[in-house]
Order: structure tokens, then C-alpha cells, then sequence
């Protein structure tokens, strides 16, 4: 069960006011995007029930993802680590299948619901790393305020 504050208003209390928020590529009332440039980060929202996903009350945090150099692991790995800091911060990471540069930090098994290619069961994580060129670029964070 997310938190109260597992909103738009929640994190604009927590890093102020979003420098920008809105619909990525004309998408309906259940999908926003809110960016902030100080921490780096945005939150993908949305809206199952009805309520508009770019609203304060109304949009709840399905995930977030950071890129600024302040972002970290309680393992230690940093945006900016190596590939081989985050294994040894995150020891059971593994790469996510079929998304190249993905790496999941606490890989799980959870039933498919799509494409596994025959398999009943994918590997998942709510943290999870983008590295490129060996370097970790950013961390996603799933929230699933919004039921998904």
C-alpha cells in the first residue's frame, strides 16, 4: 500500500515545485510526466481510477527515475559508478532480460503478464540501474502508486 504522500503535491513538498508537467506524446488523462531539474529526476504519474494523472492530489507516483550525481543505493552505487561498482554494491544484480543496458538491483521472480517467450515466470525489481558505456547513468524507482 503506497503512502499518503505517494503524489505529485508529495513530491513537489519534498523538491519543490516541477519545472515541467504534462502528457508525453498526447497520451490520455491516466499517464503524466512531472520533471525536476533540482534533483534531477522525474515521475512517471498516472491515474487508474478516473482522476487526471497531471494533477497535484490526483497523480500518483508510478515510478521515478533520477540521472543527477546525487543519486545513490544504500548499497553505495552512485549515478556515475562503474559497472563492476554496482555488482559489488548490488551483488544478486542481474541484467534485465531482453533490455539492453538495464540492470535489475534485487531481482525477483514474478509471474509473466506478456511476451516471455513460453517461460511462466520474469525476473523484476522495483530498483533498477541504466548503465551505458559501462557507467551507470540512472536508477529507476517503481512506486506503483496507481495500482499498476
Amino acid at each position: 500500500m503506497p503512502s499518503a504522500g505517494a503524489n505529485r503535491a508529495g513530491l513537489e513538498r519534498a523538491w519543490g515545485r516541477a519545472a515541467r508537467v504534462g502528457r508525453p506524446g498526447g497520451a490520455g488523462v491516466a499517464s503524466c510526466v512531472g520533471v525536476w531539474n533540482r534533483p534531477a529526476a522525474r515521475a512517471l504519474l498516472a491515474n487508474f481510477g478516473g482522476g487526471d494523472a497531471c494533477g497535484p492530489s490526483t497523480g500518483l507516483i508510478g515510478a521515478i527515475q533520477t540521472r543527477g550525481p546525487r543519486w545513490h543505493t544504500t548499497g553505495g552505487a552512485r549515478v556515475g559508478s562503474t559497472l563492476a561498482a554496482l555488482r559489488r554494491a548490488h551483488p544478486r544484480a542481474r541484467r534485465a532480460p531482453g533490455v539492453a543496458g538495464l540492470w535489475l538491483l534485487a531481482p525477483r521472480r514474478v509471474p509473466c503478464l506478456g511476451d516471455c517467450g513460453g517461460a511462466r515466470t520474469t525476473l523484476a525489481s522495483e530498483v533498477q540501474a541504466t548503465v551505458r558505456a559501462g557507467r551507470v547513468t540512472g536508477f529507476t524507482i517503481a512506486i506503483g502508486a496507481a495500482g499498476e
